[in-house]
C-alpha cells in the first residue's frame, strides 16, 4: 500500500518480555467500513511480534501522550493500572461493534497514543491484576467461601476445573451405572470392609485410621499419613511428596465430637495454598490449586472439592452415613462407585500437578481465575470455545477479582468466543472471535429466549449447554448499555434474562422472591403461577395511553 492510500495509527503492544511501539497502516477507503478486528489483523500482519495465538483486549487511552517515547511503556502501565477494568465503550473496545473511523476519528488528538493492544497474560504482568498479592489477605477474614454466612459463595466449584467437574457429575449420578464407575471385585471387597470398619467403635482416631488404611491406600499411590505441611497436621494426604497436596482426608473418631472433619479439611487446604514458599506461590500463580477434600467422622463420610481463586471456594459433592442393614448391597455398591470417582479424580489431579511442577507456564496466567466448564457427558451438541476476560456483577459492572459477596456470587462472565467463518478457507483466517456474555444458572428457558431473538427483542443466543456442576452455560451476544439494537426504531432495548420464563399457565414463581419490589403482580402464594408479564404489560399500556393524550 502507498502511504497516501493509508491512514496511520499509533499503538503499543504489551509483549510478555518488552512492549512494542509502532504504527499500523490501514487502507483509507476501508476505515469507515471495517471494524476494529480488521485493525488488529492489520497490526498482526505488519508487526510479527504480536502473537497470533492470543486473545486480545484493545483499549483507547484518551489523553495518554506519545511523547516522550522513552517513558511510554511506564506511562502505559500506570494508565492500565487505573483503567484496565473500565468497561465504558470509549475505553475498552469491542472488536466488531464500531468502524475504525468511529473509534479513531480524523479529528482525534494526534499527540496521544491511539490504541493499547494487550492480552490477559501480559495484563497480569503489567498491572498485577489477578496476582495473589492483590487479593484480600487471610487476616481480613475474607479468604474462605463455603456458603456461610448465606451469600458467601461463588459459582459451583465444578466449573473451575475439568477434573472436579467430572467428579461432581459422577457423584451426582451414582445410581445410573456409569461405565467408568463400575467397580471391580477387589474394589467392591475393599468398599465393604471400609463400611464395616467405619461402623465399628474405636478408642482413638489413630486406631480408626489404621483400620481403614487399606482402603485409603487404594485411592492413590502417593499417599502419606499424619503429615505436617506449613504447620498444618493432616491425617491423610495425596501428593505427599510435595508441599501442595491435591487430596486430603481429615478423620474424626465420632460424628459430632470436636471439630467437623470436612470443614477442617477445607481450612487446612486454605492454609496450605497460602504458605510462604516459592514453589507453592509459583503453582498458585499458574492454577487455582484444585483438590479433593474428604471428611470422615465416625460412620459419616463427606466428599468435597476446593479451588483457590480470590480465596478458597469449596462445595460438598457427596455425603452419606454408612449402614449395613437390609440394603447393605446397595450401600456398598454406592460407596464403591463414589470412591471409584474419587480415585479417577485423584489420578487426573496427580498428572495435572506433575505437569505444573515439570513445565510451569513461562509467565503468570489468569485463565485459572475464570471457569473451565465441560459439558455433561450426555450432551451431544456443540460446546463453544470461549476465552473469558472479565466477570460481571448483576448490575453490569466488570471486574476480575471479586471484593464483595454480591460480586462473588455472580455467575456472569464476559469473554471472546471463536466463530467459524464459512466465507474463508484457511484455518487461520476461518476463525474470528466475538464478544459474548456467559451466564451460569440452574434454570434457563432457551426456547423463550430464541422466540424473542426471532422477534428482535433479545440478543443472539449461541448456546445453552448443560455443564458439569448441575448448571446451564448460557452464551449470548453482549449488549452494551445505551445501545439501540436492531434497525427498527421501535426496538429500543433487549431482554436478556429468561431464567424463570415458561409456558403460560404452567410457569411458576420461584420459592425465593424479593416481595418488596413493586413490579410484581399481586401474588401471595409461593410457587404461584407467573402473572407479572401481563401485569407489567398493563402498566406499559397505561403509560403509553397517558403519553399519547
Amino acid at each position: 500500500m502507498l502511504d497516501e492510500d493509508t491512514t496511520d495509527y499509533t499503538f503499543i503492544y504489551l509483549h510478555s518480555d518488552h512492549p512494542v511501539y509502532g504504527l499500523v497502516k490501514n487502507p483509507r477507503k476501508l476505515i469507515s467500513e471495517k471494524y476494529m478486528d480488521s485493525f488488529l489483523n492489520y497490526a498482526r500482519k505488519q508487526h510479527s511480534a504480536i502473537a497470533s495465538d492470543s486473545t486480545f483486549i484493545l483499549y483507547r487511552p484518551s489523553g495518554l501522550l506519545k511523547s516522550p517515547l522513552k517513558t511510554i511503556a511506564e506511562r502505559t502501565r500506570e494508565w492500565l493500572k487505573e483503567h484496565h477494568e473500565d468497561d465504558s465503550e470509549s475505553v475498552r473496545i469491542t472488536l466488531n461493534a464500531e468502524a475504525i473511523s468511529t473509534i479513531l476519528p480524523q479529528d482525534r488528538d494526534r499527540n496521544c497514543l491511539d490504541i493499547i493492544i494487550a492480552t490477559l497474560e501480559t495484563l497480569t504482568k503489567w498491572t498485577n491484576f489477578g496476582a495473589p498479592m492483590a487479593w484480600p489477605s487471610g487476616e481480613s477474614g475474607h479468604f474462605f467461601h463455603a456458603a456461610r454466612p448465606a451469600g458467601n459463595h461463588g459459582p459451583p466449584v465444578a466449573l473451575f476445573d475439568s477434573t472436579l467437574g467430572l467428579l461432581a457429575f459422577r457423584l451426582s449420578h451414582l445410581d445410573e451405572n456409569l461405565p467408568e464407575l463400575r467397580p471391580d471385585h477387589d474394589e467392591c471387597k475393599l468398599a465393604h470392609e471400609f463400611v464395616h470398619q467405619l461402623l465399628d467403635t474405636y478408642d482413638s482416631e489413630d486406631l480408626r485410621l489404621r483400620a481403614i488404611e487399606p482402603f485409603v491406600k487404594m485411592l492413590g499411590p502417593d499417599v502419606g499419613y499424619k503429615k505436617t505441611i506449613n504447620g498444618i497436621y493432616l491425617d491423610v494426604v495425596y501428593g505427599a511428596a510435595t508441599d501442595l497436596p491435591y487430596g486430603m482426608v481429615e478423620l474424626k473418631n465420632e460424628f459430632g465430637l470436636r471439630v467437623d472433619g470436612s470443614i477442617q479439611a477445607r481450612l487446612s487446604y486454605t492454609k496450605i495454598v497460602l504458605q510462604d514458599k516459592q514453589e507453592t506461590k509459583r503453582i498458585l500463580k499458574a492454577s487455582n490449586c484444585p483438590a479433593v477434600v474428604i471428611g470422615i467422622m465416625g460412620e459419616f463420610v463427606e466428599i468435597g472439592a476446593a479451588v483457590y481463586i480470590d480465596g478458597t471456594y469449596s462445595d460438598f459433592l457427596f455425603s452419606e452415613r454408612m449402614r449395613l442393614g437390609y440394603h447393605k448391597n446397595a450401600t456398598v455398591l454406592r460407596i464403591a462407585r463414589a470412591f471409584k470417582a474419587v480415585k479417577l479424580a485423584l489420578a487426573d489431579l496427580r498428572d495435572f500437578y506433575q505437569e505444573l511442577w515439570v513445565r510451569p507456564p513461562p509467565t503468570p496466567a489468569v485463565r485459572h481465575l475464570f471457569p473451565l466448564p465441560i459439558a455433561e457427558p450426555s450432551w451431544q451438541g456443540h460446546m463453544p470455545s470461549i476465552t473469558f476476560t472479565h466477570r460481571m456483577s448483576h448490575s453490569g459492572r466488570l471486574f476480575v477479582i471479586a471484593s464483595t459477596n454480591e460480586e462473588r456470587s455472580s455467575g456472569i462472565y464476559v469473554g471472546n468466543m471463536l466463530m467459524a467463518n464459512p466465507s474463508t478457507s484457511s484455518s487461520s483466517a476461518a476463525e474470528k472471535s466475538i464478544e459474548v456474555v456467559v451466564k451460569f444458572t440452574s434454570e434457563y428457558n432457551d426456547h423463550a429466549h430464541r422466540l424473542l431473538v426471532s422477534a428482535g427483542f433479545a440478543p443472539t443466543l449461541h448456546a445453552c449447554v448443560p455443564v458439569c456442576g448441575n448448571v446451564k452455560m448460557v452464551v449470548m451476544d453482549r449488549v452494551h448499555g445505551e445501545m439501540v439494537c436492531g434497525e427498527e426504531p421501535r426496538v429500543g432495548g433487549m431482554l436478556v434474562d429468561f431464567d424463570w420464563a415458561g409456558k403460560a399457565d404452567e410457569a411458576r414463581y420461584p420459592v425465593i422472591m424479593n416481595t418488596s419490589l413493586s413490579e410484581w403482580a399481586d401474588v401471595r402464594v409461593a410457587r404461584g403461577g407467573i402473572k407479572h408479564d401481563l401485569h407489567l404489560l398493563r402498566k406499559i399500556e397505561a403509560l403509553c395511553g397517558s403519553a399519547s393524550t
